[in-house]
């Protein structure tokens, strides 16, 4: 499976600022289940650990609509996220979205949150592939962020190696 075969025809339909692939498991033709083997994550979070740099935080997410506040490090960060497409595969979710900053002002008062979110997050950049490995309560997940830009492809090829390991790695059961 190569990602850019799940990537390029929503290219071909629509232009957008970033690429988000999720790593899981498509359990019925609307459900996709995102937590995967702890052993599976485990193995490529520990593969791609010794090869790149990475940083470690804890994330609480604000979510409003399509707003999101993002604190760590006790630095904030609010966004506004369009989803412009997206398609659900077999092991993967493929979104096509916008991202821009907003300012602070522009974010809901507490009493207007759809959710709070507080995840572990090991974060891995490889160029402009943004690799997210999450850990949201007793969920473990992977993100991939890819910019588009310029380097999108090499982005995908790097994404495709880490793409072969994990489903190398999958157990029918998980």
């Amino acid at each position: 499976m190569e990602i850019n075969n799940l990537v390029n025809p929503l290219l071909e339909k629509h232009k957008s600022d970033k690429i988000s692939i999720t790593f899981g498991r498509k359990s019925t033709d609307f459900l996709f289940e995102k937590n995967i083997d702890e052993e599976v994550w485990t193995l490529i979070l520990n593969d791609l650990i010794q090869k790149y740099n990475f940083t470690q935080e804890k994330v609480k997410i604000y979510k409003s609509d399509n707003k999101y506040m993002y604190i760590s490090n006790n630095k904030k960060e609010t966004k506004k996220q369009i989803t412009i497409d997206y398609t659900i595969d077999e092991n993967f979710i493929v979104k096509l979205y916008n991202e821009s900053e907003i300012q602070e002002i522009e974010f809901p008062c507490k009493k207007n949150y759809d959710k709070i979110i507080v995840n572990d997050v090991t974060n891995i950049k490889i160029n402009s592939l943004s690799l997210q490995f999450i850990e949201e309560n007793e969920f473990k997940y992977i993100n991939a962020i890819i910019e588009n830009n310029a380097y999108r492809e090499d982005s995908i090829k790097n994404l495709n190696i880490i793409v072969e390991l994990f489903l190398s790695n999958l157990k029918d059961d998980y």
